[in-house]
């Protein structure tokens, strides 16, 4: 419901409603960006606006036009991880794991900006001498520093004014000097890349020196233990009678010496003879149960094969001489004789080779009998020298060792001097610098935009400050957001000559369109509110509401409402010079019954009837809030369609609180560009104490031509040029 009572208004911008306020209580909108109120800003301080960015951009010129021009020269190297390999050997610098390589270019750029590298430039290019370049390093007089404060100048000079720029996924640094000389500048930038690689260079000697000095004490340590430790071991084997021989092949662990070298021979010989042995065994068992001229030896024997083949023949003549004749016959017998003899020569070689293969055996016995008794004799030797030989393995065993370390050592000194004499490089020379044609520095365009940069945040930071310092009303939106409380209407403004009362009267004014929008917001939120009377006020007075308010009367009157005008300012009267009514008796002589309501009513115009304020009084206050007062309010509502009370301003008096606590509405009048939001809330804070009606706020003396009235204007000018 829009009768809701003024809600207490808080000390910022938000307000506090009453509890007992219906539903219908206005609530503070939520905190958006109001690009409105933003361009309402902007044009009320244009000309700050355009003074900041103005003076911005005119310091721009100047400090551009007054700046030393400068050089940039660019020189660019190549890094590697590693340089390139000539000897086949192991670097002396570590190998960089992919992984680390973002962190090795990275501690390159740090060795191209140290003070190390610097302070090699600047003795490689004899800075501290060169006259022209200590007058650009600000060094006017280098008599007067010491040679350190010097050199730190002349560091920091060049610190600030080269770069080291490494692009992204790429090995090229690109070094640059920025200096007023274009030659100088490429110059110091060439240098920097010079003594960049030479500076590598150093450092891997550097770092291969003292590998050498250190790998040559390591291996002269190496030596002298290499040498005691063999001393030990010849001692202790002189001491111990252990003779050990020259390394073989053999079991690993044992000493080699003379008696474990025989106590082998004698066991691989004693393992022979036992299987000589065991060879003649089963050779003799074979023969031994076989006869002797069946045996393999005897068949196969030269000279038993030739008596059998002459035995075969001595058959063969004993078959046919015996065909012939008897076995008494001499023949026969001579050739059986010859025969026999042949069988008895045989037997007999048989029996010597039976023979030769027992003798055989036996002599594989004796000897492998012989050579296993040697062998145990020999092995009670060896496991005592073994003992014995305990300690001095362990003196061979370190001086092998250090032999070892001694030859690695050696060999590694021999790598390290081989690699220190060769200048492998990871960085190369890619771009060397030239001469500039064209300054860096300034950069006209970069400092206009800067400026103008500048320029803006100036003028947003006065145009902020100048804003929030303003706590001015200037439109409707101001009005709602600030004091949030609906706006019936905004009054334009009038400049010209004529009186504002006929300009009013013009239908085809700005003013004139603004009053019947008044209008319309006045009767809809009076029907809404079923009251008949208003008083209209403000927190400081000329603010325009008794114009206004004798407009709205006047307009309200064309629809066929009868209106009553009353001046109920009694303190500072003001309605009979706006109507230039001589007769000033009115509402307080009424009041006081001096005279009767119909005489002190004058009628102004078809519809218009006035009351003036009558009589100065001294109290009003008292007379506003007496029962006389009320009464003669509720006689006039009867009587009238509306009662327009022009009531004076809130602050500093009781009169208009008063007021409003007796009538039936309230308007509260601000005068745009000229009411302060923190009178306005006081104000209001006095009308909430007396639960008025608020109708709602009334702006006046509006500007059309800003503050966001553009479309109100052009729609006003386009009535005016239609007529």
């Amino acid at each position: 419901m829009l009768n809701t009572p003024i809600a207490a208004v808080e000390s910022g911008d938000r307000v506090q409603h009453n509890s007992s306020a219906p539903s219908g209580g206005l609530i503070a909108p939520p905190a958006t960006i109001d690009f409105e109120a933003i361009k309402r800003s902007i044009r009320r301080n244009r000309w700050i606006i355009l003074g900041a960015i103005g003076l911005a951009m005119a310091a721009g010129i100047i400090i551009t036009m007054l700046m030393r021009p400068e050089f940039t020269a660019k020189s660019s190297v190549q890094i590697e991880q590693r340089s390139e390999r000539i000897l086949d050997s192991e670097e002396l610098q570590p190998m960089v794991a992919p992984q680390e390589s973002e962190r090795f270019l990275a501690t390159q750029i740090d060795i191209l900006s140290s003070r190390r590298l610097a302070l090699k430039l600047i003795e490689a290019e004899g800075l501290l001498t060169d006259a022209d370049f200590l007058a650009v390093a600000g060094v006017s007089d280098p008599g007067e520093m010491t040679e350190a404060r010097l050199r730190e100048t002349l560091i920091n000079y060049l610190s600030d004014r080269s770069n080291f720029d490494l692009p992204y996924d790429t090995r090229i640094v690109n070094i640059s000097f920025t200096d007023p000389s274009a030659t100088r500048a490429a110059k110091i930038a060439n240098a920097y890349a010079e003594v960049f690689i030479q500076d590598n260079i150093d450092r891997k000697i550097e770092s291969g020196d003292y590998a050498r000095t250190f790998l040559n004490s390591q291996l002269a340590d190496a030596k002298l233990k290499l040498e005691e430790s063999e001393r030990e071991l010849n001692s202790y084997a002189r001491a111990s009678g252990v003779i050990q021989l020259p390394e073989k092949e053999g079991v690993q662990g044992i000493s080699d010496t003379i008696t474990t070298r025989t106590l082998v021979s004698l066991n691989d010989s004693a393992s022979a003879a036992e299987a000589r042995r065991v060879e003649a065994e089963a050779n003799w068992r074979r023969a031994s149960s076989t006869p002797a001229n069946l045996l393999p030896e005897v068949l196969t024997n030269s000279a038993y094969q030739a008596l059998q083949a002459e035995r075969t023949r001595a058959v063969a003549d004993l078959d046919k001489e015996l065909a012939v004749h008897k076995p008494d016959h001499p023949n026969a017998q001579a050739i059986q004789a010859r025969l026999d003899a042949i069988n008895e020569q045989g037997n007999r070689i048989a029996a010597q080779i039976k023979g030769s293969i027992r003798a055989g055996y036996d002599s594989a016995r004796a000897q492998e009998a012989t050579l296993k008794d040697r062998v145990a004799a020999l092995q009670g030797e060896f496991l005592t020298e073994q003992d014995r030989s305990v300690q001095q393995n362990i003196l061979k065993r370190e001086v092998d060792t250090t032999r070892v370390l001694y030859d690695d050592l050696l060999q590694r000194v021999k790598e390290v001097g081989a690699q220190t004499s060769i200048t492998a490089n990871n960085i190369t020379l890619l771009d060397q610098a030239t001469p500039p044609l064209r300054p860096s520095s300034p950069r006209v365009a970069f400092n206009m935009m800067l400026s103008l940069f500048i320029g803006i945040v100036l003028a947003a930071l006065a145009t902020a400050i100048r804003t929030l310092a303003d706590d001015r009303l200037r439109s409707a939106v101001d009005v709602q957001n600030r004091l949030h409380i609906p706006v019936l209407g905004s009054i334009p403004a009038y400049t010209g000559t004529d009186e504002v009362s006929e300009v009013f009267e013009d239908p085809k004014s700005e003013q004139s369109e603004a009053i019947h929008s008044l209008r319309t917001s006045f009767l809809l939120r009076m029907g809404t509110i079923g009251k008949r009377s208003v008083v209209v006020t403000s927190s400081e007075p000329s603010e325009g509401k008794s114009t206004t308010l004798l407009a709205l009367a006047r307009d309200l009157a064309r629809l066929g409402k009868r209106v009553l005008l009353v001046d109920a300012d009694l303190r500072r009267p003001r309605l009979h010079h706006l109507l230039k009514i001589s007769d000033r008796t009115g509402l307080s002589d009424v009041l006081a019954e001096a005279v009767p309501a119909a005489q002190a009513i004058h009628h102004i115009g078809s519809g218009v009837d006035a009351l003036l304020a009558g009589s100065t009084i001294d109290d009003s206050a008292s007379v506003l809030n007496s029962e006389r007062f009320v009464l003669f309010t509720k006689q006039l509502e009867d009587e009238y369609d509306f009662v327009l009370f022009d009531g004076p301003p809130v602050l500093g008096l009781a009169d208009a609180p008063t007021l409003a606590m007796h009538v039936g509405a309230v308007i509260f009048v601000l005068e745009s560009d000229r009411a302060r939001v923190g009178k306005a809330r006081i104000a209001l804070g006095r009308l909430t104490a007396t639960d008025a009606v608020l109708l709602g706020a009334l702006l006046t003396k509006v500007d059309l031509n800003q503050d966001g009235y553009g479309y109100g204007s052009n729609y006003y000018e386009y009535a005016s040029s239609e007529a």
